[in-house]
């Protein structure tokens, strides 16, 4: 039997039906972790991309919109492989401190903010970041300036997905994974590790204090981006 495993879950499903739309705002995003839609990790993180893919005018998921179509032609099983989104998510925020959340939140907005000034630096690197040892070197740059964050966001993941491979029944002798560049590296390395997956995927339990303080962090960080995009946009 033939397989297709996707690097999404059940809650990133809407990736395969995309359709052309209006990147998020700053306004909307604020408003979606106010109503308790997302974290502000989220709200963030989901603006941020928006912004890149549409100054690029790339949508976002176009990897595996292509492996579905492929699948259907040769008749294969396509499977849901990565962990659920609002788990990582969950582990990501906790796994970090009050201030390196306030850091990643306003990096990620000032990053939005800015993204059409740096608009012809992004079309000059996406080719390279299609490599595997750039897209890693990307990574873990990023983990120079919050090392907690890798570990909830590629490493569990690698392992994750390791275990979905091997969970599928040996009936199926045909399997092709479509997974980030980013990711090749730790589920080679960790093929042949035994890998307990209710360990990562459990949800944590913030305590009420960081629970308020985050949120007060967020809220001034937020407020005050907003209020720097109303400057700009009037000045414009």
């Amino acid at each position: 039997m033939k397989v297709v495993m996707l690097e999404l879950c059940q809650e990133r499903t809407q990736l395969l039906t995309v359709q052309k739309q209006d990147a998020l705002t700053l306004p909307q995003a604020f408003a979606a972790w106010r109503t308790g839609a997302s974290t502000p990790f989220q709200a963030a993180y989901c603006y941020l991309l928006g912004q890149i893919g549409d100054a690029l005018e790339v949508m976002p998921g176009e990897e595996f919109r292509v492996a579905l179509q492929e699948a259907s032609k040769v008749d294969a099983k396509v499977l849901l492989g990565d962990r659920r989104l609002h788990i990582t998510l969950a582990r990501v925020w906790a796994a970090l401190t009050a201030w390196e959340k306030t850091r990643l939140v306003w990096m990620f907005v000032h990053s939005g903010l800015t993204i059409s000034q740096i608009k012809q630096e992004l079309e000059d690197d996406i080719e390279s970041l299609k490599e595997t040892d750039a897209m890693t070197a990307a990574i873990k740059e990023m983990g120079i300036e919050f090392p907690a964050l890798l570990a909830p966001l590629i490493y569990e993941r690698d392992l994750f997905m390791v275990k979905q491979l091997r969970s599928l029944p040996p009936k199926w002798t045909r399997v092709v994974a479509v997974v980030g560049a980013g990711h090749l590296p730790g589920m080679r390395q960790h093929w042949d590790d035994d890998i307990d997956l209710e360990d990562i995927c459990k949800v944590p339990e913030n305590t009420p204090s960081r629970i308020k303080w985050g949120r007060l962090a967020a809220t001034a960080l937020l407020t005050g981006s907003c209020l720097y995009y109303g400057t700009v946009a009037r000045r414009r």
